[in-house]
């Protein structure tokens, strides 16, 4: 039997049902879970299921409010590091075939594996220094230069680099200088068995409702969604939103809600349990990905969970265009999509939903169709699986 080591440096991302970073968390599990469905052995070696619950539960934001605190934030993931990397190597040492591992900013857990012939593959989802860079509202490191040469380290010591969307490895390619032949595209996916229709439902509002649940970052463009709607309740439409997640915009997404005269009409719930996600989905009648572009060459380089999970959940999706909702989202038959960014390209989405919702039921089961046919863990997994054997022997 094959056997995984499955690795992540990161103090945040964890299996515990209390992890804060949900995206993160989902993925781990959805991974993991796929690998073991497909007959591997998994053993997993996570740095969040070891440090203190108190640290996977803290909101991001408090790593990001000053200098000090990220200074203190990265000191700490070093060290962590040290420590941590030398444990995973002595706990699972040469018993795996390969070593998988969820990248997080100064960790390389894989690279002892790596030097003693063992295949190291490395997730990368975020580029911390890149960010902190260009995206310097939600900077989360503060040696931005020490994470740019251990970044360009890794992906270039790696075996295979998996990242989830082209224009993230357009990005690797154009600025870490990597060959095109070593990064390999794997998008988000879904576990269709936990996103299960079926599922008790949480409602909030009667009326047509739209969801979000996710991140509350500036590219999501939720303060599109919420101009969009005042513009809709100028027309006579009724609608409601309910917004599922935390993060560094929540005060002035309130506070433009407030100014917009929506106060009654959006209920923002905060974060909620990862097993409570599929019941908050449940209850709105279609699901909102609105991603802009980001200052990272003006591209939107995300692969939204989001979108899957409420697909999964037999629900329509409201979607800006990029590269996974252009890959799910046929217009009237799974969703709608609008130009990100442009709320009168969203208002008129909206109104088409709107006046057609009495066949958002028959859209959704359309769109979980889809999820079921090609967008799972499973599917995904043992495609990605396939195409590293191949690079791998191809090396060899």
């Amino acid at each position: 039997m094959s056997k995984l080591g499955y690795l992540c440096g990161s103090p945040r991302v964890s299996t515990r049902p209390e992890a804060g970073e949900y995206g993160p968390y989902t993925h781990v599990i959805g991974t993991i879970d796929a690998f073991r469905s497909l007959g591997w052995e998994v053993e997993p070696y996570l740095v969040g299921d070891k440090v203190p619950s108190s640290w996977v539960g803290q909101s991001a934001a408090a790593f990001r409010k000053s200098h000090v605190s990220r200074l203190t934030s990265d000191a700490i993931r070093i060290g962590l590091n040290s420590l941590h990397m030398n444990r995973a190597w002595s706990r699972l040492g040469n018993q795996v075939t390969w070593v998988y591992e969820r990248f997080g900013a100064f960790q390389n857990f894989g690279r002892p594996f790596m030097k003693h012939g063992i295949p190291w593959i490395l997730e990368v989802n975020s580029l911390f220094s890149l960010e902190g860079q260009f995206e310097p509202e939600v900077r989360s490191v503060e040696m931005l230069g020490l994470a740019r040469y251990l970044e360009f380290r890794a992906f270039h010591d790696c075996h295979v680099l998996v990242t989830s969307t082209e224009a993230m490895k357009k990005i690797l390619v154009s600025h870490y200088k990597l060959p095109v032949s070593k990064i390999l595209v794997v998008p988000s996916a879904v576990d269709a068995r936990r996103f299960d229709p079926n599922v008790s439902t949480v409602r909030v509002f009667k009326n047509f409702t739209i969801g979000y649940v996710g991140s509350l970052r500036p590219w999501q463009g939720i303060d599109v969604l919420l101009y969009a709607m005042a513009q809709l309740g100028k027309d006579g439409l009724d609608c409601s939103l309910v917004v599922v997640g935390d993060g560094p915009t929540r005060d002035e997404l309130q506070t433009l809600a407030n100014r917009l005269g929506l106060a009654e009409q959006v209920y923002f719930k905060g974060a909620v349990r990862a097993a409570d996600v599929p019941a908050w989905i449940a209850g709105i009648d279609i699901g909102y990905s609105g991603q802009v572009n980001t200052n990272i060459l003006e591209s939107m380089y995300f692969s939204p969970l989001k979108l899957y999970e409420y697909m999964a959940m037999a629900k329509p999706v409201i979607a800006s265009t990029h590269e996974d909702s252009l890959r799910l989202v046929m217009p009237g038959k799974t969703g709608y999509l609008f130009q990100g960014g442009s709320v009168d390209d969203l208002t008129n989405a909206l109104r088409k939903a709107f006046r057609g919702r009495e066949h958002l039921r028959e859209i959704g089961l359309q769109a979980r169709d889809l999820i079921l046919k090609g967008h799972t863990w499973q599917i995904r997994t043992e495609n990605m699986i396939d195409e590293i054997t191949d690079r791998l022997s191809s090396k060899i």
